[in-house]
């Protein structure tokens, strides 16, 4: 849960210097014990003026994993495709004054010839106290 709030706290800054309009680009993936995961960010500083800015980024997620039911000895497959947009309004010289976004999550579990696809929304907020 940590991980996760600094995540949304603190968007990643590009490398170089850019504009008003200028992107950048991140890319995570992790492999371990059959499951694969890839998520693709995209940054945009959408405005800058007086030392504050605002920030619009999109995910895409993509995940696989593979594992055996001990009791069934059946593989359970899950897949998970994903998209997130998220905004943050903030100055360089310290945290967010607010971050806002949803990601949605297509997860698809199967098991033989039977399988269940499931949809779940996460809206997540941050605004600091009195902020405008």
């Amino acid at each position: 849960i940590l991980t996760q709030a600094t995540d949304l706290m603190l968007p990643p800054l590009p490398a170089a210097p850019i504009g008003v309009g200028g992107k950048w680009e991140q890319r995570n993936s992790q492999t371990s014990d059959g499951s694969k995961s890839e998520v693709t960010s995209t940054f945009t500083l959408k405005s800058f003026a007086d030392g504050s800015g605002v920030i619009v980024g999109d995910n895409l997620i993509k995940a696989t994993s593979m594992q055996q039911d001990p009791r069934s000895q059946r593989t359970l497959k899950e897949s998970v495709e994903g998209k997130g947009a998220y905004e943050w309004t903030l100055r360089f010289d310290k945290l967010p004054t607010k971050v806002g976004g949803e990601v949605i999550n297509t997860v698809v579990r199967s098991m033989g010839d039977k399988s269940q696809t499931q949809t779940v929304k996460v809206k997540q907020t941050f605004e600091e106290p009195g902020a405008k």
